[in-house]
Protein backbone atom coordinates (compact mmCIF):
# COMPACT_ATOMS: atom_id res chain seq x y z
CA UNK A 1 0.00 0.00 0.00
CA UNK A 2 2.79 2.44 0.91
CA UNK A 3 4.41 1.79 -2.54
CA UNK A 4 0.90 3.03 -4.30
CA UNK A 5 1.18 6.25 -2.27
CA UNK A 6 5.18 6.31 -3.42
CA UNK A 7 4.53 5.92 -6.78
CA UNK A 8 1.88 8.55 -6.85
CA UNK A 9 4.01 11.33 -5.43
CA UNK A 10 7.00 10.10 -7.60
CA UNK A 11 4.83 10.93 -10.77
CA UNK A 12 3.55 13.89 -9.12
CA UNK A 13 7.21 15.57 -8.03
CA UNK A 14 9.27 14.00 -11.59
CA UNK A 15 6.51 15.79 -13.39
CA UNK A 16 6.15 19.58 -11.76
CA UNK A 17 9.44 20.06 -10.27
CA UNK A 18 12.19 18.18 -13.15
CA UNK A 19 14.64 17.98 -10.05
CA UNK A 20 18.59 18.11 -11.68
CA UNK A 21 19.80 15.70 -10.49
CA UNK A 22 23.91 16.67 -11.49
CA UNK A 23 23.33 19.23 -8.87
CA UNK A 24 22.35 19.46 -4.82
CA UNK A 25 18.63 20.37 -5.46
CA UNK A 26 18.87 22.88 -8.05
CA UNK A 27 15.35 23.91 -9.09
CA UNK A 28 14.69 25.97 -12.86
CA UNK A 29 14.18 28.99 -12.60
CA UNK A 30 10.71 28.90 -13.53
CA UNK A 31 10.04 26.55 -10.65
CA UNK A 32 11.25 29.06 -8.12
CA UNK A 33 8.82 31.62 -9.44
CA UNK A 34 6.08 29.85 -9.99
CA UNK A 35 6.44 29.06 -6.02
CA UNK A 36 7.02 32.84 -4.96
CA UNK A 37 3.89 33.87 -7.02
CA UNK A 38 1.64 31.32 -5.82
CA UNK A 39 -2.28 32.63 -4.28
CA UNK A 40 -3.76 30.43 -2.06
CA UNK A 41 -7.23 29.66 -2.77
CA UNK A 42 -10.31 30.98 -1.06
CA UNK A 43 -11.92 27.97 0.75
CA UNK A 44 -15.13 30.49 0.55
CA UNK A 45 -14.77 30.49 -3.04
CA UNK A 46 -14.29 26.89 -3.68
CA UNK A 47 -17.55 26.15 -1.28
CA UNK A 48 -19.52 28.38 -3.08
CA UNK A 49 -18.47 27.15 -6.96
CA UNK A 50 -20.02 24.20 -5.59
CA UNK A 51 -22.96 22.78 -6.35
CA UNK A 52 -25.87 21.45 -3.72
CA UNK A 53 -23.42 21.85 -1.16
CA UNK A 54 -25.18 20.46 1.91
CA UNK A 55 -27.04 22.73 4.30
CA UNK A 56 -25.73 23.98 7.36
CA UNK A 57 -25.10 21.77 9.76
CA UNK A 58 -22.48 22.50 12.07
CA UNK A 59 -20.08 20.42 14.31
CA UNK A 60 -17.52 19.58 11.82
CA UNK A 61 -13.77 20.50 11.22
CA UNK A 62 -10.41 19.59 9.46
CA UNK A 63 -7.23 20.32 10.70
CA UNK A 64 -5.21 19.70 7.15
CA UNK A 65 -1.59 18.34 7.25
CA UNK A 66 0.80 16.68 5.50
CA UNK A 67 1.90 14.44 8.36
CA UNK A 68 5.33 14.96 11.14
CA UNK A 69 3.81 17.87 12.79
CA UNK A 70 2.74 17.08 16.08
CA UNK A 71 -0.77 15.57 13.71
CA UNK A 72 -1.68 12.80 16.39
CA UNK A 73 -0.68 14.92 19.62
CA UNK A 74 -3.16 17.07 18.61
CA UNK A 75 -6.22 14.93 17.54
CA UNK A 76 -5.51 12.69 20.43
CA UNK A 77 -5.70 15.70 22.72
CA UNK A 78 -8.95 16.96 21.42
CA UNK A 79 -10.21 13.60 21.63
CA UNK A 80 -9.56 14.19 25.54
CA UNK A 81 -12.78 16.29 25.25
CA UNK A 82 -15.80 13.91 26.09
CA UNK A 83 -18.13 16.14 23.92
CA UNK A 84 -15.64 16.02 20.85
CA UNK A 85 -14.85 12.89 18.79
CA UNK A 86 -11.68 13.25 16.30
CA UNK A 87 -9.82 10.81 14.24
CA UNK A 88 -6.59 10.85 13.18
CA UNK A 89 -5.24 10.16 9.33
CA UNK A 90 -7.01 7.30 7.29
CA UNK A 91 -6.83 4.71 9.62
CA UNK A 92 -9.44 3.59 11.56
CA UNK A 93 -10.78 6.25 14.72
CA UNK A 94 -9.76 3.67 17.44
CA UNK A 95 -6.21 4.95 16.34
CA UNK A 96 -7.17 8.35 17.91
CA UNK A 97 -8.13 6.93 21.13
CA UNK A 98 -4.71 5.25 22.22
CA UNK A 99 -3.80 7.70 24.24
CA UNK A 100 -2.90 7.11 27.88
CA UNK A 101 -6.34 8.00 29.44
CA UNK A 102 -8.35 6.08 27.42
CA UNK A 103 -7.39 2.79 27.84
CA UNK A 104 -10.58 2.01 29.41
CA UNK A 105 -12.68 3.70 26.11
CA UNK A 106 -10.66 1.46 23.89
CA UNK A 107 -11.28 -1.62 25.89
CA UNK A 108 -15.43 -0.67 25.53
CA UNK A 109 -14.84 0.35 21.47
CA UNK A 110 -13.09 -3.00 20.98
CA UNK A 111 -15.83 -5.31 23.11
CA UNK A 112 -18.63 -3.04 21.32
CA UNK A 113 -17.00 -4.26 17.71
CA UNK A 114 -19.44 -7.54 16.78
CA UNK A 115 -19.61 -6.97 12.83
CA UNK A 116 -17.56 -5.72 10.33
CA UNK A 117 -20.00 -2.53 10.13
CA UNK A 118 -17.80 -0.53 12.56
CA UNK A 119 -14.60 -1.17 10.50
CA UNK A 120 -15.80 -0.65 7.22
CA UNK A 121 -14.62 3.03 6.36
CA UNK A 122 -11.25 2.99 8.50
CA UNK A 123 -8.56 1.64 6.49
CA UNK A 124 -7.27 -1.25 8.96
CA UNK A 125 -4.03 -1.12 6.91
CA UNK A 126 -1.32 -3.08 8.79
CA UNK A 127 -0.82 -6.78 7.97
CA UNK A 128 -0.05 -9.93 10.29
CA UNK A 129 3.38 -9.69 9.52
CA UNK A 130 3.89 -6.64 10.48
CA UNK A 131 2.04 -7.52 13.54
CA UNK A 132 4.54 -9.64 14.68
CA UNK A 133 7.50 -7.71 14.37
CA UNK A 134 5.83 -4.82 17.20
CA UNK A 135 5.61 -5.13 20.75
CA UNK A 136 1.68 -3.93 22.38
CA UNK A 137 3.80 -1.83 24.00
CA UNK A 138 4.45 0.44 20.83
CA UNK A 139 0.97 0.94 20.48
CA UNK A 140 1.41 5.08 20.96
CA UNK A 141 3.05 4.73 17.82
CA UNK A 142 0.15 5.28 15.66
CA UNK A 143 0.10 3.20 12.93
CA UNK A 144 -0.09 -0.07 15.16
CA UNK A 145 -3.16 0.89 17.28
CA UNK A 146 -5.58 0.09 14.49
CA UNK A 147 -5.20 -2.64 12.53
CA UNK A 148 -3.93 -4.74 15.26
CA UNK A 149 -5.61 -4.30 17.91
CA UNK A 150 -9.09 -4.72 15.98
CA UNK A 151 -7.71 -7.74 13.53
CA UNK A 152 -6.56 -9.53 16.79
CA UNK A 153 -10.32 -8.77 18.58
CA UNK A 154 -12.47 -10.33 15.82
CA UNK A 155 -9.84 -13.03 15.31
CA UNK A 156 -10.58 -14.02 18.83
CA UNK A 157 -14.83 -13.81 18.13
CA UNK A 158 -14.53 -15.85 14.92
CA UNK A 159 -15.02 -13.23 12.87
CA UNK A 160 -13.76 -12.94 9.10
CA UNK A 161 -13.37 -9.37 7.15
CA UNK A 162 -11.63 -8.17 4.31
CA UNK A 163 -9.59 -5.59 4.67
CA UNK A 164 -11.15 -2.36 3.73
CA UNK A 165 -9.07 -0.45 0.82
CA UNK A 166 -7.67 2.52 0.93
CA UNK A 167 -9.49 4.97 -0.68
CA UNK A 168 -8.49 8.22 -2.91
CA UNK A 169 -7.11 10.79 -0.84
CA UNK A 170 -9.40 13.37 -2.57
CA UNK A 171 -12.11 10.86 -1.89
CA UNK A 172 -12.20 11.08 1.77
CA UNK A 173 -13.79 13.46 3.33
CA UNK A 174 -17.18 12.00 2.87
CA UNK A 175 -15.86 9.06 4.86
CA UNK A 176 -13.50 10.51 7.59
CA UNK A 177 -16.41 11.97 9.35
CA UNK A 178 -19.24 9.85 8.22
CA UNK A 179 -17.33 7.00 9.98
CA UNK A 180 -17.41 8.91 13.37
CA UNK A 181 -20.85 9.61 13.04
CA UNK A 182 -22.89 6.30 11.54
CA UNK A 183 -20.48 3.66 13.98
CA UNK A 184 -23.01 4.25 17.32
CA UNK A 185 -20.22 3.94 19.98
CA UNK A 186 -18.99 7.48 18.95
CA UNK A 187 -20.58 10.19 20.82
CA UNK A 188 -19.86 13.85 20.40
CA UNK A 189 -21.43 17.37 19.20
CA UNK A 190 -18.34 17.84 17.53
CA UNK A 191 -16.79 15.16 14.75
CA UNK A 192 -13.16 15.75 13.48
CA UNK A 193 -10.56 14.74 11.27
CA UNK A 194 -6.75 15.74 11.46
CA UNK A 195 -4.33 14.54 8.96
CA UNK A 196 -6.93 12.98 6.45
CA UNK A 197 -5.70 14.84 3.77
CA UNK A 198 -3.53 18.21 3.14
CA UNK A 199 -4.68 20.98 1.78
CA UNK A 200 -3.95 20.62 -2.08
CA UNK A 201 -5.28 17.27 -1.89
CA UNK A 202 -8.17 18.89 0.15
CA UNK A 203 -8.97 21.18 -3.01
CA UNK A 204 -8.90 18.26 -4.99
CA UNK A 205 -11.62 16.63 -3.03
CA UNK A 206 -13.63 19.85 -2.58
CA UNK A 207 -14.02 20.21 -6.54
CA UNK A 208 -14.87 16.47 -7.07
CA UNK A 209 -17.18 16.03 -4.28
CA UNK A 210 -19.51 18.64 -4.66
CA UNK A 211 -22.43 17.31 -2.62
CA UNK A 212 -20.35 16.01 0.02
CA UNK A 213 -19.36 19.62 2.13
CA UNK A 214 -20.88 21.32 4.54
CA UNK A 215 -21.30 25.37 4.65
CA UNK A 216 -20.05 25.39 8.08
CA UNK A 217 -17.22 23.20 7.92
CA UNK A 218 -14.42 24.64 10.09
CA UNK A 219 -10.86 23.79 8.26
CA UNK A 220 -7.37 24.66 9.36
CA UNK A 221 -4.14 23.90 8.31
CA UNK A 222 -1.36 22.62 10.81
CA UNK A 223 2.31 23.77 9.94
CA UNK A 224 5.66 22.76 12.17
CA UNK A 225 8.92 24.56 12.23
CA UNK A 226 10.64 23.02 8.82
CA UNK A 227 13.31 21.67 10.81
CA UNK A 228 12.09 20.29 13.59
CA UNK A 229 9.69 18.50 11.15
CA UNK A 230 12.42 17.73 8.66
CA UNK A 231 14.26 15.79 12.24
CA UNK A 232 10.68 13.97 12.80
CA UNK A 233 10.75 12.65 9.07
CA UNK A 234 13.89 11.07 9.32
CA UNK A 235 13.21 9.46 12.42
CA UNK A 236 9.88 7.95 11.38
CA UNK A 237 11.63 6.72 8.39
CA UNK A 238 14.21 5.11 10.51
CA UNK A 239 11.56 3.32 12.08
CA UNK A 240 9.89 2.23 8.99
CA UNK A 241 13.07 0.47 8.04
CA UNK A 242 13.76 -1.11 11.32
CA UNK A 243 10.52 -2.66 11.11
CA UNK A 244 10.34 -2.80 7.34
CA UNK A 245 6.89 -1.31 6.98
CA UNK A 246 5.74 -1.31 3.43
CA UNK A 247 8.89 -2.98 1.77
CA UNK A 248 10.49 0.20 2.72
CA UNK A 249 14.26 -1.02 3.32
CA UNK A 250 13.57 -2.41 -0.83
CA UNK A 251 11.61 1.24 -1.35
CA UNK A 252 15.15 3.06 -0.46
CA UNK A 253 17.50 0.36 -2.39
CA UNK A 254 16.20 0.73 -5.48
CA UNK A 255 16.25 4.62 -5.15
CA UNK A 256 20.16 4.38 -4.59
CA UNK A 257 20.67 2.03 -7.54
CA UNK A 258 18.69 4.04 -9.41
CA UNK A 259 20.61 7.08 -8.93
CA UNK A 260 23.70 5.96 -8.75
CA UNK A 261 25.31 9.03 -10.94
CA UNK A 262 24.31 11.20 -8.13
CA UNK A 263 25.51 8.85 -5.50
CA UNK A 264 29.11 8.96 -6.68
CA UNK A 265 28.83 12.40 -7.24
CA UNK A 266 27.90 13.03 -2.99
CA UNK A 267 30.30 10.58 -1.91
CA UNK A 268 33.05 12.52 -3.40
CA UNK A 269 31.89 16.17 -2.79
CA UNK A 270 30.54 15.46 0.88
CA UNK A 271 32.54 12.02 1.77
CA UNK A 272 29.08 10.53 2.62
CA UNK A 273 28.92 7.49 3.92
CA UNK A 274 25.32 5.85 1.66
CA UNK A 275 26.62 2.19 3.71
CA UNK A 276 24.77 4.17 6.53
CA UNK A 277 21.11 4.01 6.20
CA UNK A 278 20.03 7.38 7.68
CA UNK A 279 22.43 8.92 4.87
CA UNK A 280 20.15 6.57 2.36
CA UNK A 281 17.06 8.72 4.41
CA UNK A 282 18.18 11.58 3.43
CA UNK A 283 18.80 11.06 0.23
CA UNK A 284 15.34 9.95 -0.23
CA UNK A 285 13.99 12.68 1.89
CA UNK A 286 15.04 14.97 -0.63
CA UNK A 287 15.43 13.77 -3.94
CA UNK A 288 12.31 11.46 -3.70
CA UNK A 289 9.79 13.47 -1.54
CA UNK A 290 11.91 16.80 -1.21
CA UNK A 291 9.93 17.73 1.98
CA UNK A 292 10.82 21.11 2.27
CA UNK A 293 9.27 22.58 -0.89
CA UNK A 294 6.64 19.86 -0.21
CA UNK A 295 5.43 21.42 2.99
CA UNK A 296 5.83 25.19 1.91
CA UNK A 297 3.85 24.52 -1.01
CA UNK A 298 1.11 22.86 0.81
CA UNK A 299 1.14 25.55 3.39
CA UNK A 300 0.83 28.51 0.33
CA UNK A 301 -1.73 26.52 -1.60
CA UNK A 302 -5.10 27.30 0.82
CA UNK A 303 -6.03 30.38 2.17
CA UNK A 304 -7.11 29.12 5.52
CA UNK A 305 -6.36 29.87 9.27
CA UNK A 306 -2.63 28.50 9.97
CA UNK A 307 -2.15 26.72 12.92
CA UNK A 308 1.50 26.79 14.40
CA UNK A 309 2.21 23.24 16.28
CA UNK A 310 4.67 24.70 18.64
CA UNK A 311 2.88 26.83 19.86
CA UNK A 312 -0.45 25.05 20.81
CA UNK A 313 1.61 22.33 22.24
CA UNK A 314 3.48 24.40 24.77
CA UNK A 315 1.26 27.19 25.26
CA UNK A 316 -2.25 26.56 26.59
CA UNK A 317 -4.05 29.72 25.84
CA UNK A 318 -2.70 28.96 22.02
CA UNK A 319 -4.56 25.98 22.42
CA UNK A 320 -7.76 26.99 23.92
CA UNK A 321 -8.02 29.49 20.98
CA UNK A 322 -7.92 26.85 18.80
CA UNK A 323 -10.50 24.37 20.60
CA UNK A 324 -12.91 27.19 21.15
CA UNK A 325 -12.50 28.05 17.00
CA UNK A 326 -13.34 24.30 15.66
CA UNK A 327 -15.94 24.08 18.43
CA UNK A 328 -17.41 27.32 17.79
CA UNK A 329 -17.13 28.41 21.37
CA UNK A 330 -20.38 26.32 22.28
CA UNK A 331 -18.47 23.51 24.13
CA UNK A 332 -17.15 24.24 27.82
CA UNK A 333 -13.09 23.66 27.87
CA UNK A 334 -12.63 23.16 31.58
CA UNK A 335 -9.30 23.23 33.59
CA UNK A 336 -9.42 19.59 33.99
CA UNK A 337 -9.65 19.03 30.50
CA UNK A 338 -6.49 21.58 29.73
CA UNK A 339 -4.56 19.54 33.16
CA UNK A 340 -5.42 16.33 30.85
CA UNK A 341 -3.83 17.62 27.15
CA UNK A 342 -0.89 19.30 29.03
CA UNK A 343 -0.14 16.28 31.71
CA UNK A 344 3.54 14.34 31.67
CA UNK A 345 1.74 11.52 30.12
CA UNK A 346 0.93 13.99 26.84
CA UNK A 347 4.14 15.29 26.35
CA UNK A 348 5.51 13.16 23.66
CA UNK A 349 2.85 11.15 22.63
CA UNK A 350 3.14 9.90 19.17
CA UNK A 351 6.55 10.25 18.64
CA UNK A 352 7.83 7.50 16.49
CA UNK A 353 11.12 6.44 18.23
CA UNK A 354 10.61 7.41 21.54
CA UNK A 355 7.60 8.62 24.05
CA UNK A 356 9.41 11.06 25.35
CA UNK A 357 9.47 14.79 24.39
CA UNK A 358 12.45 16.25 22.78
CA UNK A 359 13.70 19.54 24.14
CA UNK A 360 16.30 20.02 21.74
CA UNK A 361 15.57 23.77 19.55
CA UNK A 362 15.50 24.09 15.76
CA UNK A 363 19.21 25.03 16.00
CA UNK A 364 20.73 22.40 18.10
CA UNK A 365 18.90 19.88 15.30
CA UNK A 366 20.52 22.06 12.76
CA UNK A 367 24.20 21.62 13.87
CA UNK A 368 23.46 18.05 14.46
CA UNK A 369 23.44 17.36 10.64
CA UNK A 370 26.64 16.57 8.70
CA UNK A 371 27.33 19.63 6.40
CA UNK A 372 25.57 17.90 3.66
CA UNK A 373 22.34 17.49 5.13
CA UNK A 374 22.82 20.83 5.79
CA UNK A 375 23.39 22.09 2.10
CA UNK A 376 20.51 20.26 1.21
CA UNK A 377 18.42 21.95 3.41
CA UNK A 378 20.10 25.38 3.20
CA UNK A 379 19.61 25.44 -0.58
CA UNK A 380 15.89 25.18 -0.86
CA UNK A 381 15.62 27.58 1.61
CA UNK A 382 17.61 30.23 0.10
CA UNK A 383 16.43 29.39 -3.42
CA UNK A 384 12.95 29.73 -2.21
CA UNK A 385 13.11 32.68 0.01
CA UNK A 386 11.84 30.07 2.83
CA UNK A 387 13.32 31.76 6.00
CA UNK A 388 11.29 35.00 5.07
CA UNK A 389 8.58 32.25 4.12
CA UNK A 390 8.15 30.78 7.82
CA UNK A 391 8.68 34.05 9.62
CA UNK A 392 5.33 34.86 8.42
CA UNK A 393 3.93 32.39 10.38
CA UNK A 394 6.25 32.69 13.83
CA UNK A 395 9.47 31.06 12.58
CA UNK A 396 12.65 32.45 13.57
CA UNK A 397 15.06 30.63 11.26
CA UNK A 398 17.58 33.88 11.06
CA UNK A 399 20.44 31.61 12.53
CA UNK A 400 20.58 30.02 9.26
CA UNK A 401 22.27 33.25 7.75
CA UNK A 402 25.20 32.18 10.21
CA UNK A 403 25.78 28.98 7.75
Amino acid sequence: MKNYFFKKIQKFFYKNLKIEYESLTRYPFETIQDFKWNKSLSINNLIYNSKNVNGSEYGNFLVLCLGKAGSTWLASSLNLHPEVTCSVGIDHPVNSLSYPYNQDLINKYIDSIRTNNAVRYGAISLDKEYSKRVKKSDVNHARYAAGTIINEHLDKLNINIDIPPRYNIEDLYPVILKELKEIPFFKGKYYGNVHGMDCRRFIESLKKNKNSYYKNLKVVDLIANPIKRMESIKNAAILDCKLNFGNYINIIENFINDNKILVKKIENDFKVDFSNINNKIILHNYYFFNYPLVHAQDIVSLNVPKINFELIKNDTSDFKKLFNYLTDNKIYYSQEYENEVFSDSMKGFGRHLSNEEHTDTPEDIFTSWSDWEKTLFLNVVKQFNLKSFYNKYGYDLSFLERY
